[in-house]
């Protein structure tokens, strides 16, 4: 994260469990919140990246999803409106931000094909290690999220298995 201001305006782009809005108020009803931090606003992707599972979760029981520079890779995910500081907090804290997450600013493409700046998390890089694989019932929150948004989960499946790319 840069010591600039955070702008709190900026959506979200969900790449992961995140998208599984089941799982996350569940996890903030876990810390005695109400939830409803995030209100859909369309899909995106993120251009040039791509997922992979490279963080141990205690919680999740393995490896959790990661997003890393990739040219000519996309990541499928959906841009969300968060409710204020306290939603960014929660997310914050949901992610381990700033110890094992980090927020980051980027551009995500929309579907018409314009461009949006957005904010999204990814490992920091002294947590990164090499592949682990992810826990069935962490995978099922990711793709069912992903399903959910009507989303493409290939590439999450692929990563799952050690892949960077779906197999042809």
């Amino acid at each position: 994260m840069s010591d600039q201001p955070f702008d709190f305006s900026l959506p979200y782009f969900a790449y992961g469990s995140n998208l599984n809005l089941r799982d996350l108020d569940r996890w903030c009803r876990e810390r005695n919140d109400k939830g409803g931090i995030l209100s859909f606003w369309q899909t995106a992707r993120l251009p040039n990246h791509a997922v992979r599972f490279s963080l141990y979760s205690n919680a999740r029981k393995g490896g959790v999803l990661d997003i890393h520079s990739s040219l000519g890779e996309e990541v499928p995910g959906v841009l969300f409106h968060v409710a204020g500081p306290r939603g960014w907090a929660l997310l914050d804290k949901k992610e381990g931000a700033p110890n094992w997450y980090e927020r980051v600013a980027t551009t995500v493409a929309l579907a018409d094909g314009s461009q949006v700046a957005a904010i999204t998390y990814r490992v920091c890089v002294e947590r990164l290690s090499g592949f682990i694989e992810p826990a069935n019932n962490y995978l099922q929150v990711v793709c069912q999220g992903l399903r959910r948004w009507e989303l493409a989960e290939d590439h999450v499946v692929a990563a799952a298995r050690g892949h960077q790319r779906p197999s042809a």
